[in-house]
């Protein structure tokens, strides 16, 4: 009987030490969600982490089961969880996802070494490289359809945007003053847009009347009133203008510190170096102009003068709230604010669309590699994640999970008021603007235009030619020895 209890004491152990042996494979234990997943039926998971809306995703997978019969398990993690960190503890775990998304910040190298990410022309010879865009980040004019519609009418709105989308600076000033005048007189005047006309109603709608300017404009909060316009201007043409201007500014310092007596040549690079950025300061000036001079305020319409550099009268979050309660028709806004403006006014959220921030490029003779057009028609975009497909899967799992995002992806792009598919829209048109305000040369030079008296500007009510020169020399000095 002793020697009957062996071979089983036997087998206990070895069961045990490969029990050992497996879990010395990972790091710590299975989580809840990976343990869930053991006893759940599904095709295959894709990792979303806590980049998209859990909501809006679970509504889509549903979508996708009722249509094509294939269930897709969601892997979501908390608001606030490192998903560089929770996207590799699921590749590496006993359940690993077929697809995933991925950060523009994450280390792709480390995981195409790990084997993770497969060359998608492998799985379908239509798409290219290793990820497809998934989410995206611009930044615009936001404007509300609904208003739009009271505007030019329903029949007109779509018609509209995709004029104004399109349209040159020069029409882009004649609607806004004729909006300007309608807000604050109710002239139904007619105007042009991309070679069409259009015309405001003799009634104001429920949309049109609660307006009291035209901008949403925080002129209290440094980072709008310099940062976007600013970076717009000098970037999007041609950023090496300015780079090998600036160059030239820090060579001619050096060269007038080493002998003494070359004004004459220090002052010939200065006129090179301002003959080079002028255009570039000449359009964020003219087109802050006319911004700020079509102002929506709280109560009133907005006035540059003390009040308009008050962040507590036109801060960030203030000129939210003005633009969310229907006071403007336009407000700069970055598509991933949405939440903020979503919780103020949701209605409007759901139905808002970006227009390009128009200046005045082609009339400054801006150099660069753009057409003041082409640029006028664009508007700043990143993408913020893409999906790729795990590599490790056989062949047929990996064409399902590619399946599965394209149909997302389209699916996504048919949701109504999402903005988003406003972004994508661009995007997909190639019309895109590099993210010129996360550079960091021009934060500097923003906070430093702040900081020495941008002040002055913003708070005189009317520019004349004389207020402009006087800016743009002031905006060239600070940039020049800085």
């Amino acid at each position: 009987m002793k020697h009957a209890k062996t071979p089983v004491a036997f087998a206990l152990c070895l069961a045990l030490a490969a029990s050992l042996l497996i879990g010395c494979n990972r790091s710590d234990p299975p989580t809840e969600t990976e343990a869930a997943q053991e006893t759940e039926t599904y095709d295959f998971s894709v990792f979303f982490g806590n980049a998209e809306d859990p909501v809006k995703i679970s509504e889509l997978i549903s979508r996708y089961e009722t249509e094509k019969g294939i269930v897709v398990k969601p892997i979501i993690t908390e608001a606030g969880d490192d998903n560089e960190r929770a996207l590799w503890r699921a590749l590496e775990s006993s359940n690993p996802p077929a697809a995933y998304l991925i950060s523009a910040n994450t280390n792709e190298g480390n995981i195409v070494e790990g084997g993770f990410m497969a060359e998608l022309s492998s799985i379908l010879p239509s798409v290219s490289g290793r990820s497809i865009p998934g989410i995206f980040r611009g930044s615009g004019w936001a404007a509300d359809k609904r208003l739009i519609s009271d505007l030019v009418g329903e029949d007109r709105a779509e018609a509209f945007l995709a004029d104004m989308r399109s349209a040159d600076y020069e029409d882009w000033v004649g609607f806004v003053d004729k909006l300007n005048a309608y807000i604050l007189r109710g002239t139904a005047a007619s105007f042009r847009l991309n070679g069409r006309e259009y015309g405001f109603p003799e009634e104001k709608g429920p949309y049109a009347a609660q307006l009291n300017g035209v901008f949403a404009v925080a002129g209290g909060d440094a980072d709008f009133r310099v940062n976007e316009l600013l970076s717009l201007a000098l970037s999007t043409s041609d950023p090496t203008v300015w780079a090998a201007a600036r160059r030239s500014a820090a060579q001619s310092a050096e060269t007038e510190a080493e002998n003494a007596g070359t004004d004459a040549d220090g002052e010939s690079t200065t006129a090179g170096a301002f003959d080079a950025v002028r255009p570039g300061l000449s359009v964020y000036i003219e087109g802050l102009d006319l911004i700020t001079s079509h102002m929506a305020g709280r109560y009133a319409p907005g006035v540059r003068g003390e009040g308009f550099i008050d962040d507590a009268l036109y801060g960030k979050k203030e000129v939210r709230d003005i633009f969310a309660k229907g006071k403007a028709a336009f407000a700069a806004t970055d598509s991933g604010d949405l939440d903020e403006i979503a919780a103020l006014n949701a209605a409007m959220a759901a139905n808002l669309v970006l227009l390009p921030i128009k200046l005045p490029y082609a009339e400054n003779g801006l150099p660069g590699v753009r057409e003041g057009r082409v640029v006028n028609s664009s508007i700043p975009v990143r993408v913020t994640h893409s999906f790729c497909v795990n590599a490790r899967f056989a062949p047929d799992v990996q064409r399902k999970a590619l399946d599965f995002i394209l149909w997302l992806l389209d699916a996504t792009r048919s949701l109504d008021g999402s903005l988003e598919n406003s972004v994508r829209a661009y995007f997909d048109a190639g019309d895109v603007l590099p993210y010129a305000s996360e550079e960091e040369n021009l934060k500097s030079y923003a906070e430093t235009l702040h900081k020495e008296g941008m002040d002055v500007y913003l708070t005189t009510n009317r520019w004349d030619a004389a207020h402009k020169e006087s800016l743009l020399n002031f905006m060239f000095t600070l940039w020049y020895e800085g």
